[in-house]
Protein backbone atom coordinates (compact mmCIF):
# COMPACT_ATOMS: atom_id res chain seq x y z
CA UNK A 1 0.00 0.00 0.00
CA UNK A 2 1.51 3.32 -1.06
CA UNK A 3 1.08 6.37 1.18
CA UNK A 4 1.15 9.82 -0.36
CA UNK A 5 3.61 12.38 0.92
CA UNK A 6 0.75 14.63 2.06
CA UNK A 7 -0.78 11.91 4.21
CA UNK A 8 2.56 10.97 5.72
CA UNK A 9 3.49 14.54 6.61
CA UNK A 10 0.02 15.49 7.90
CA UNK A 11 -0.18 12.76 10.56
CA UNK A 12 3.12 10.99 10.42
CA UNK A 13 2.28 7.48 11.02
CA UNK A 14 -1.41 7.30 12.03
CA UNK A 15 -3.66 4.29 11.41
CA UNK A 16 -4.04 4.59 7.67
CA UNK A 17 -2.54 1.10 7.10
CA UNK A 18 -5.37 -0.80 8.79
CA UNK A 19 -5.89 -3.18 5.86
CA UNK A 20 -2.28 -4.20 5.31
CA UNK A 21 -1.90 -8.00 5.47
CA UNK A 22 1.07 -10.02 6.78
CA UNK A 23 3.93 -10.37 4.33
CA UNK A 24 4.03 -14.18 4.74
CA UNK A 25 0.63 -15.59 5.82
CA UNK A 26 1.96 -19.18 5.58
CA UNK A 27 4.65 -18.66 8.22
CA UNK A 28 4.07 -20.46 11.53
CA UNK A 29 5.28 -19.68 15.02
CA UNK A 30 5.35 -21.17 18.52
CA UNK A 31 2.22 -19.77 20.17
CA UNK A 32 3.00 -21.27 23.58
CA UNK A 33 5.54 -18.51 24.30
CA UNK A 34 3.00 -15.70 23.92
CA UNK A 35 0.75 -14.36 26.69
CA UNK A 36 -2.57 -16.20 26.81
CA UNK A 37 -4.55 -12.98 26.38
CA UNK A 38 -3.06 -12.47 22.91
CA UNK A 39 -4.00 -15.80 21.34
CA UNK A 40 -7.20 -14.35 19.91
CA UNK A 41 -5.17 -11.98 17.74
CA UNK A 42 -3.46 -14.90 16.01
CA UNK A 43 -6.69 -15.71 14.18
CA UNK A 44 -6.23 -12.44 12.30
CA UNK A 45 -2.44 -12.06 12.41
CA UNK A 46 -0.35 -15.23 12.29
CA UNK A 47 2.49 -13.93 14.41
CA UNK A 48 3.42 -11.90 17.46
CA UNK A 49 2.15 -8.35 17.89
CA UNK A 50 4.71 -5.69 18.89
CA UNK A 51 3.17 -5.55 22.37
CA UNK A 52 3.46 -9.33 22.78
CA UNK A 53 7.06 -9.21 21.57
CA UNK A 54 7.79 -6.49 24.13
CA UNK A 55 6.25 -8.50 26.97
CA UNK A 56 8.07 -11.66 25.92
CA UNK A 57 11.46 -9.91 25.99
CA UNK A 58 10.77 -7.79 29.08
CA UNK A 59 10.73 -10.68 31.50
CA UNK A 60 12.69 -9.76 34.61
CA UNK A 61 12.23 -6.02 34.07
CA UNK A 62 9.25 -4.50 35.91
CA UNK A 63 9.50 -1.19 34.06
CA UNK A 64 9.12 -2.69 30.59
CA UNK A 65 6.37 -5.05 31.76
CA UNK A 66 4.20 -2.12 32.86
CA UNK A 67 1.69 -0.38 30.62
CA UNK A 68 3.32 3.03 30.99
CA UNK A 69 5.09 4.91 28.21
CA UNK A 70 8.52 3.38 27.61
CA UNK A 71 11.64 4.76 25.98
CA UNK A 72 12.28 2.86 22.74
CA UNK A 73 16.05 3.33 22.91
CA UNK A 74 16.22 2.00 26.48
CA UNK A 75 14.20 -1.02 25.41
CA UNK A 76 16.51 -1.62 22.45
CA UNK A 77 19.51 -1.59 24.81
CA UNK A 78 17.66 -3.99 27.13
CA UNK A 79 16.95 -6.30 24.18
CA UNK A 80 20.60 -6.10 23.09
CA UNK A 81 21.81 -7.07 26.56
CA UNK A 82 19.40 -10.01 26.63
CA UNK A 83 20.51 -11.25 23.22
CA UNK A 84 24.17 -10.96 24.17
CA UNK A 85 23.60 -12.83 27.43
CA UNK A 86 21.54 -15.67 25.90
CA UNK A 87 23.59 -16.16 22.73
CA UNK A 88 26.84 -16.14 24.69
CA UNK A 89 25.70 -19.46 26.17
CA UNK A 90 25.80 -20.88 22.64
CA UNK A 91 29.21 -19.42 21.84
CA UNK A 92 27.79 -16.69 19.58
CA UNK A 93 27.80 -12.91 19.87
CA UNK A 94 26.17 -11.18 16.89
CA UNK A 95 26.09 -7.91 18.86
CA UNK A 96 29.88 -7.69 18.43
CA UNK A 97 29.14 -5.94 15.12
CA UNK A 98 27.76 -3.03 17.20
CA UNK A 99 30.76 -2.80 19.57
CA UNK A 100 31.46 0.91 19.93
CA UNK A 101 34.24 2.44 21.99
CA UNK A 102 34.27 6.13 22.85
CA UNK A 103 37.04 8.23 24.38
CA UNK A 104 36.36 10.91 26.98
CA UNK A 105 39.15 13.45 27.39
CA UNK A 106 39.40 16.01 30.14
CA UNK A 107 42.12 18.60 30.62
CA UNK A 108 42.59 20.93 33.56
CA UNK A 109 42.56 24.57 32.49
CA UNK A 110 45.19 25.41 35.12
CA UNK A 111 47.71 22.58 35.33
CA UNK A 112 47.01 21.42 31.72
CA UNK A 113 47.23 17.75 32.70
CA UNK A 114 45.13 15.35 30.62
CA UNK A 115 43.16 12.19 31.27
CA UNK A 116 41.74 9.81 28.64
CA UNK A 117 39.11 7.22 29.43
CA UNK A 118 37.91 4.67 26.92
CA UNK A 119 34.42 3.29 27.42
CA UNK A 120 32.37 0.64 25.66
CA UNK A 121 29.02 2.03 24.55
CA UNK A 122 25.89 0.58 22.96
CA UNK A 123 24.76 3.85 21.36
CA UNK A 124 26.36 6.97 19.91
CA UNK A 125 24.42 9.63 21.81
CA UNK A 126 24.70 13.03 20.18
CA UNK A 127 23.91 16.31 21.99
CA UNK A 128 20.42 17.79 21.90
CA UNK A 129 19.82 19.77 18.68
CA UNK A 130 19.56 23.10 20.52
CA UNK A 131 20.22 24.60 23.93
CA UNK A 132 17.04 24.52 26.02
CA UNK A 133 16.79 28.29 26.48
CA UNK A 134 17.40 28.92 22.78
CA UNK A 135 14.74 26.36 21.83
CA UNK A 136 12.15 27.82 24.22
CA UNK A 137 12.65 31.30 22.74
CA UNK A 138 12.51 30.09 19.14
CA UNK A 139 9.44 27.89 19.76
CA UNK A 140 7.64 30.84 21.35
CA UNK A 141 8.53 32.99 18.35
CA UNK A 142 7.14 30.42 15.89
CA UNK A 143 3.97 29.98 18.01
CA UNK A 144 3.36 33.73 18.07
CA UNK A 145 3.83 33.95 14.29
CA UNK A 146 1.35 31.09 13.73
CA UNK A 147 -1.20 32.75 16.06
CA UNK A 148 -0.96 36.06 14.21
CA UNK A 149 -1.41 34.31 10.88
CA UNK A 150 -4.42 32.37 12.20
CA UNK A 151 -6.05 35.56 13.45
CA UNK A 152 -5.60 37.21 10.06
CA UNK A 153 -6.97 34.14 8.24
CA UNK A 154 -10.02 33.97 10.54
CA UNK A 155 -10.91 37.57 9.69
CA UNK A 156 -10.81 36.79 5.99
CA UNK A 157 -12.42 33.34 6.26
CA UNK A 158 -13.99 32.14 9.55
CA UNK A 159 -13.76 28.52 8.36
CA UNK A 160 -10.02 28.69 7.64
CA UNK A 161 -7.93 25.89 9.11
CA UNK A 162 -5.24 26.50 11.72
CA UNK A 163 -1.78 27.34 10.40
CA UNK A 164 0.77 24.55 11.07
CA UNK A 165 3.46 25.82 13.44
CA UNK A 166 6.98 25.90 12.03
CA UNK A 167 9.81 23.95 13.63
CA UNK A 168 13.44 24.97 14.02
CA UNK A 169 15.77 23.13 11.63
CA UNK A 170 19.31 21.99 12.49
CA UNK A 171 21.86 20.18 10.27
CA UNK A 172 23.34 16.91 11.54
CA UNK A 173 26.83 18.33 11.06
CA UNK A 174 26.23 20.86 13.86
CA UNK A 175 25.43 18.00 16.28
CA UNK A 176 28.59 16.13 15.26
CA UNK A 177 30.66 19.28 15.77
CA UNK A 178 29.06 19.81 19.19
CA UNK A 179 29.85 16.20 20.14
CA UNK A 180 33.60 16.66 19.70
CA UNK A 181 33.77 20.31 20.79
CA UNK A 182 35.50 20.89 24.18
CA UNK A 183 33.07 21.88 26.93
CA UNK A 184 34.06 23.83 30.01
CA UNK A 185 33.10 22.30 33.36
CA UNK A 186 33.76 24.42 36.44
CA UNK A 187 34.80 22.19 39.33
CA UNK A 188 37.75 21.26 41.52
CA UNK A 189 40.66 19.70 39.63
CA UNK A 190 41.37 16.21 40.92
CA UNK A 191 45.08 16.69 40.25
CA UNK A 192 46.08 20.20 41.35
CA UNK A 193 43.04 20.50 43.69
CA UNK A 194 42.40 24.09 42.57
CA UNK A 195 38.78 25.32 42.74
CA UNK A 196 39.18 28.40 40.51
CA UNK A 197 39.55 26.43 37.30
CA UNK A 198 37.87 23.34 35.89
CA UNK A 199 38.13 20.99 32.95
CA UNK A 200 37.85 21.17 29.19
CA UNK A 201 35.95 17.94 28.40
CA UNK A 202 35.51 16.41 24.96
CA UNK A 203 34.49 13.10 23.40
CA UNK A 204 35.36 11.23 20.23
CA UNK A 205 35.15 7.74 18.72
CA UNK A 206 37.97 5.25 19.06
CA UNK A 207 36.55 2.82 16.50
CA UNK A 208 33.90 2.58 13.79
CA UNK A 209 31.88 -0.65 14.10
CA UNK A 210 30.08 -2.38 11.24
CA UNK A 211 26.71 -1.24 12.58
CA UNK A 212 26.06 1.83 14.69
CA UNK A 213 23.01 3.12 16.57
CA UNK A 214 23.00 6.93 16.52
CA UNK A 215 20.60 8.66 18.93
CA UNK A 216 19.45 12.27 18.78
CA UNK A 217 17.93 13.13 22.18
CA UNK A 218 14.88 15.33 21.88
CA UNK A 219 14.19 15.84 25.59
CA UNK A 220 15.21 18.91 27.52
CA UNK A 221 14.72 20.35 31.00
CA UNK A 222 12.44 23.39 31.00
CA UNK A 223 14.54 26.05 32.76
CA UNK A 224 11.45 27.59 34.40
CA UNK A 225 9.59 24.48 35.62
CA UNK A 226 12.38 21.86 35.78
CA UNK A 227 10.06 19.51 33.86
CA UNK A 228 11.19 17.17 31.07
CA UNK A 229 9.71 18.24 27.72
CA UNK A 230 10.10 17.25 24.07
CA UNK A 231 12.21 19.36 21.71
CA UNK A 232 10.25 19.49 18.45
CA UNK A 233 13.08 20.19 16.00
CA UNK A 234 13.92 19.06 12.47
CA UNK A 235 17.41 17.53 12.20
CA UNK A 236 18.58 17.12 8.60
CA UNK A 237 20.01 13.59 8.52
CA UNK A 238 21.24 12.47 5.07
CA UNK A 239 20.97 8.82 4.00
CA UNK A 240 24.80 8.64 3.87
CA UNK A 241 26.61 10.00 6.93
CA UNK A 242 30.37 10.58 7.23
CA UNK A 243 31.58 10.39 10.84
CA UNK A 244 35.25 11.11 10.11
CA UNK A 245 35.22 14.22 12.32
CA UNK A 246 34.45 12.05 15.37
CA UNK A 247 37.70 10.08 15.17
CA UNK A 248 40.24 10.85 17.87
CA UNK A 249 43.09 9.43 19.97
CA UNK A 250 42.50 7.10 22.89
CA UNK A 251 45.70 7.67 24.87
CA UNK A 252 48.17 10.36 25.87
CA UNK A 253 49.79 12.22 22.97
CA UNK A 254 53.31 13.55 22.78
CA UNK A 255 53.82 16.48 25.14
CA UNK A 256 50.77 15.70 27.32
CA UNK A 257 51.10 14.97 31.05
CA UNK A 258 48.75 12.48 32.76
CA UNK A 259 46.17 13.86 35.14
CA UNK A 260 46.46 11.92 38.42
CA UNK A 261 43.92 12.38 41.19
CA UNK A 262 44.70 14.62 44.14
CA UNK A 263 44.57 11.58 46.43
CA UNK A 264 47.17 9.87 44.26
CA UNK A 265 49.34 12.97 44.40
CA UNK A 266 48.97 13.06 48.20
CA UNK A 267 50.00 9.39 48.42
CA UNK A 268 53.09 10.04 46.31
CA UNK A 269 53.91 13.26 48.17
CA UNK A 270 53.45 11.53 51.52
CA UNK A 271 55.68 8.64 50.45
CA UNK A 272 58.43 11.07 49.43
CA UNK A 273 58.15 13.10 52.64
CA UNK A 274 58.12 9.94 54.77
CA UNK A 275 61.28 8.75 53.07
CA UNK A 276 62.91 12.06 54.08
CA UNK A 277 61.72 11.65 57.64
CA UNK A 278 58.96 14.24 57.35
CA UNK A 279 55.23 13.87 57.93
CA UNK A 280 52.80 14.39 55.07
CA UNK A 281 50.77 17.54 55.41
CA UNK A 282 47.06 16.96 55.12
CA UNK A 283 45.26 19.06 52.52
CA UNK A 284 42.39 21.12 53.92
CA UNK A 285 38.96 19.78 52.95
CA UNK A 286 36.60 22.03 51.01
CA UNK A 287 33.20 22.73 52.62
CA UNK A 288 30.62 20.16 51.53
CA UNK A 289 27.75 21.49 49.40
CA UNK A 290 24.28 20.26 50.37
CA UNK A 291 22.27 18.80 47.47
CA UNK A 292 19.12 20.72 46.53
CA UNK A 293 16.25 18.19 46.38
CA UNK A 294 14.43 20.19 43.69
CA UNK A 295 17.54 20.27 41.52
CA UNK A 296 17.97 16.52 42.00
CA UNK A 297 14.56 15.63 40.50
CA UNK A 298 15.27 16.47 36.81
CA UNK A 299 18.55 14.52 36.86
CA UNK A 300 16.85 11.43 38.28
CA UNK A 301 14.05 11.75 35.71
CA UNK A 302 16.69 11.48 32.95
CA UNK A 303 17.77 8.09 34.28
CA UNK A 304 20.94 9.34 36.01
CA UNK A 305 21.79 7.25 39.06
CA UNK A 306 21.31 9.09 42.35
CA UNK A 307 24.95 8.89 43.57
CA UNK A 308 26.16 10.33 40.24
CA UNK A 309 23.45 13.03 40.28
CA UNK A 310 24.26 14.10 43.85
CA UNK A 311 27.99 14.14 43.08
CA UNK A 312 27.45 16.34 40.02
CA UNK A 313 25.20 18.77 41.89
CA UNK A 314 27.75 19.14 44.68
CA UNK A 315 30.57 19.77 42.23
CA UNK A 316 28.47 22.29 40.26
CA UNK A 317 26.84 23.97 43.28
CA UNK A 318 23.31 22.74 42.42
CA UNK A 319 23.34 24.22 38.89
CA UNK A 320 21.16 21.73 36.94
CA UNK A 321 22.43 22.51 33.44
CA UNK A 322 26.09 22.32 34.51
CA UNK A 323 25.42 19.18 36.54
CA UNK A 324 23.96 17.38 33.51
CA UNK A 325 27.03 18.30 31.44
CA UNK A 326 29.24 17.21 34.33
CA UNK A 327 27.62 13.75 34.51
CA UNK A 328 28.08 13.05 30.82
CA UNK A 329 31.65 14.36 30.83
CA UNK A 330 32.53 12.16 33.84
CA UNK A 331 31.17 8.69 32.94
CA UNK A 332 33.51 7.07 35.47
CA UNK A 333 31.23 8.26 38.28
CA UNK A 334 32.14 9.68 41.69
CA UNK A 335 35.55 8.76 43.11
CA UNK A 336 35.63 5.73 45.37
CA UNK A 337 36.05 6.20 49.11
CA UNK A 338 38.48 3.26 49.21
CA UNK A 339 42.19 3.99 49.78
CA UNK A 340 43.95 4.92 46.56
CA UNK A 341 47.06 3.01 45.58
CA UNK A 342 50.02 4.76 44.01
CA UNK A 343 49.42 5.12 40.25
CA UNK A 344 51.33 3.02 37.75
CA UNK A 345 52.67 5.00 34.77
CA UNK A 346 51.85 2.24 32.29
CA UNK A 347 48.17 2.25 33.25
CA UNK A 348 47.68 6.01 33.03
CA UNK A 349 47.16 6.15 29.27
CA UNK A 350 43.94 4.13 28.99
CA UNK A 351 41.35 2.21 30.94
CA UNK A 352 42.90 -1.17 30.06
CA UNK A 353 40.01 -2.28 27.86
CA UNK A 354 40.94 -4.97 25.38
CA UNK A 355 41.61 -3.48 21.94
CA UNK A 356 38.90 -3.83 19.32
CA UNK A 357 39.59 -5.71 16.12
CA UNK A 358 38.39 -2.88 13.87
CA UNK A 359 41.26 -0.88 12.41
CA UNK A 360 39.45 0.28 9.29
CA UNK A 361 39.50 3.89 8.16
CA UNK A 362 36.02 3.59 6.67
CA UNK A 363 33.93 6.26 8.36
CA UNK A 364 30.94 6.50 6.01
CA UNK A 365 27.62 4.96 7.01
CA UNK A 366 24.28 4.38 5.30
CA UNK A 367 21.06 4.92 7.25
CA UNK A 368 19.05 1.68 6.95
CA UNK A 369 16.42 2.21 9.66
CA UNK A 370 15.06 4.86 11.99
CA UNK A 371 12.65 5.06 14.91
CA UNK A 372 10.63 8.22 15.52
CA UNK A 373 8.32 9.39 18.29
CA UNK A 374 4.84 10.79 17.70
CA UNK A 375 3.40 13.16 20.28
CA UNK A 376 4.03 16.55 21.81
CA UNK A 377 5.03 15.20 25.23
CA UNK A 378 8.28 13.52 26.23
CA UNK A 379 6.47 11.10 28.56
CA UNK A 380 3.58 9.97 26.35
CA UNK A 381 3.14 9.17 22.66
CA UNK A 382 3.79 6.43 20.14
CA UNK A 383 6.87 5.02 18.36
CA UNK A 384 7.04 3.90 14.74
CA UNK A 385 9.87 2.54 12.61
CA UNK A 386 11.00 3.12 9.02
CA UNK A 387 13.12 0.38 7.44
CA UNK A 388 15.09 0.48 4.20
CA UNK A 389 15.09 -2.74 2.18
CA UNK A 390 17.94 -3.95 0.00
CA UNK A 391 16.18 -2.61 -3.10
CA UNK A 392 16.38 0.92 -1.63
CA UNK A 393 12.66 1.21 -0.84
CA UNK A 394 11.57 2.50 2.56
CA UNK A 395 8.73 0.86 4.53
CA UNK A 396 6.77 2.12 7.51
CA UNK A 397 6.13 -0.20 10.49
CA UNK A 398 3.31 1.07 12.71
CA UNK A 399 2.52 -1.74 15.17
CA UNK A 400 1.00 -4.57 13.06
CA UNK A 401 0.53 -2.29 10.05
CA UNK A 402 3.20 -2.14 7.34
CA UNK A 403 3.20 -0.04 4.19
CA UNK A 404 5.49 1.53 1.63
CA UNK A 405 6.76 5.01 2.47
CA UNK A 406 6.96 7.55 -0.34
CA UNK A 407 8.98 10.19 1.55
CA UNK A 408 10.63 9.03 4.76
CA UNK A 409 10.78 11.81 7.41
CA UNK A 410 14.51 11.46 8.02
CA UNK A 411 14.55 14.75 9.95
CA UNK A 412 12.24 13.51 12.73
CA UNK A 413 14.07 10.41 13.96
CA UNK A 414 14.79 9.66 17.60
CA UNK A 415 17.52 7.16 16.77
CA UNK A 416 18.94 5.69 13.58
CA UNK A 417 20.52 2.38 12.58
CA UNK A 418 23.63 2.94 10.43
CA UNK A 419 25.51 0.38 8.33
CA UNK A 420 29.14 1.06 7.46
CA UNK A 421 29.85 1.30 3.75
Amino acid sequence: EVISEEEEKAAIYSDYLANVKPADPEAKMDRSLLPRRSHHSLAVLNGSTPRDFKILNARGNKEFLSGQQQDALEYLCHLSEGLTRELAKRGSNPMASFALETVNKKQCVLCQRVKYQRTREEVLRLPTPMHSEEYVQMAAKFAAAASEKDAANKLADPSAKATPQERPRVPLSSLLEAYVAPKMTECRCESCNETDGGYFCSSNLYNFPDYLIMAIPREYIDPTTYQTKKMDVYVDVPEVVDLAMLRGPGALQQGEEPLASHKENEVLRGALQFSDGNEAAAAPEAPKVEVDELALVPLLSMGIEQPNAEWALRECKNDVERAIDFVFSHPEGPPSAAPVAAPQPAASTSNALSPLTDASDKTKYEVIAMVSHIGASAVTGHYVCHLKREDGEWYLFNDEKVGKSVKTPMDLGTFYLLKRL
